[in-house]
């Protein structure tokens, strides 16, 4: 980011630059990362472009989890969403529990989406991971005594 703001480079031909990276290579980590960052200068400066953006982003997003449900780029900038707006997080768990129910138990960041982004059934979603990435069920558990905890 430090290069764009030195430079004074427009954020809105950057984000457009981000788009068509992310539109050939959803694996693209770099572009979605700098994606959070122009964002947020959007959100200070030009609201409705950053709002307008993280609805168009929500079905870029989504169809990154449909397309490449292992791939963990996709997830970071999923997380962010989720955080930047409830409507979005909403749609995002929506999302995911209908891949879940087309593809069950076969995507470990689907599940780990949902478990730390649903409020009800958490638990579950930690069983679910625990059952079908036996490497990391002592992570899980702790993550689930975690949840009970907060």
């Amino acid at each position: 980011m430090f290069l764009t703001e030195a430079f004074n480079v427009d954020p809105v031909g950057e984000l457009d630059f981000t788009t068509e990276l992310l539109y050939s290579n959803f694996s693209n980590y770099s572009a979605w990362h700098h994606r959070c960052r122009l964002l947020l200068i959007l959100k200070a400066s030009k609201y409705e472009l950053y709002r307008d953006t993280l609805e168009a982003d929500l079905e870029l997003c989504k169809s990154a989890i449909f397309t490449q449900p292992s791939d963990q780029s996709v997830w970071f900038y999923a997380n962010w969403l989720a955080k930047e707006s409830a409507l979005i997080k909403e749609s995002l768990v929506n999302a995911c529990k209908e891949l879940e129910a087309l593809e069950p138990d076969k995507h470990p960041l689907v599940v780990l989406f949902l478990a730390e982004n649903t409020e009800n059934g958490a638990n579950q979603y930690y069983d679910t991971l625990a059952r079908i990435d036996p490497m990391r069920a002592g992570l899980y558990s702790r993550m689930k005594n975690m949840q009970k905890d907060l």
